[in-house]
């Protein structure tokens, strides 16, 4: 799409992806707010579950429910925008235009249509790989982070630390 026609006032189609979110129970300790670790020599001992305990709103378990919000569906969409603002940037050698709707989100040159139909498209052959592999690869980072936090609370409960 030639950006440079564009004025205050157009409408233009957005692509993008929309979410589905669930409420599920935490992966680690399935809501129940701890966890058994079995120690080398047998001995069973209960700890509170590092990924509730650790609670950040985005990458955990909410503590008080032992519950997670999950992203569990992404899909293309296209959303109509209005043009709102226009801000031109000048620099030395290059030009470059953003343009941003009513909501205030910044569209992205290449990721604006004049038909909805282009922007699905572009939504389910561009985005929508993305967003599955961010999804993801983030699932694994917050696995990751929540073993190793229950290794420091398991040693710090264990030895009275």
């Amino acid at each position: 799409m030639d950006i440079t026609s564009l004025k205050v006032g157009d409408c233009v189609w957005r692509a993008c992806v929309g979410e589905t979110k669930r409420e599920l129970p935490c992966l680690m300790c399935n809501g129940n707010k701890f966890v058994t670790v079995i120690l080398g020599n047998g001995d069973k001992r209960k700890v509170g579950c590092p990924a509730c305990i650790k609670w950040d709103y985005e990458n955990s378990c909410d503590k008080r429910t032992g519950t997670y919000t999950k992203v569990t569906e992404v899909a293309p969409k296209a959303v109509l925008a209005r043009i709102e603002e226009i801000h031109i940037h000048h620099e030395v050698d290059v030009s470059s235009c953003s343009l941003f709707d009513e909501e205030g989100h910044d569209l992205d040159p290449f990721g604006i249509f004049q038909t909805e139909k282009e922007a699905l498209k572009h939504a389910k052959d561009t985005l929508l790989p993305k967003a599955a592999e961010f999804m993801e690869s983030r699932d694994k980072f917050n696995f990751d982070q929540n073993m190793e936090k229950l290794l420091e609370i398991a040693h710090k409960e264990l030895t009275n630390g």
